[in-house]
């Protein structure tokens, strides 16, 4: 079974964050929070397109921020080849979440 993979910038996650998420801080708290260029890089364990770069208020690490911040234990390319040898990708109506299973 194989689906086109979500970028960032067309994310239920993206949006939600920028809409709903941003709405529980007060008018105050919003204008405090400043819209930052995020860069969307490829994917180098999945060899997959990081989209067009997005303009947004919250936004969820990069790989790359992961890696610097947090090190890499090998479980990113382990899980990307389990993931890739069983012929997955997934898209946003099959309510998989890409991410967690490759992190």
């Amino acid at each position: 079974m194989y689906f086109d993979p979500i970028t960032w910038e067309h994310s239920f996650a993206r949006r939600w964050l920028n809409t709903d998420f941003l709405k529980q801080f007060n008018h105050d708290e919003q204008s405090q929070i400043i819209e930052t260029r995020v860069e969307n890089n490829d994917n180098p364990y999945l060899m997959i397109s990081g989209g067009n770069d997005t303009n947004d208020k919250v936004f969820l690490l990069s790989l790359d921020e992961v890696l610097m911040y947090f090190g890499n234990s090998g479980e990113l390319q382990r899980n990307a080849v389990e993931y890739a040898n069983k012929g997955w990708t997934a898209n946003e109506e099959d309510g998989v979440d890409v991410a967690s299973f490759i992190c």
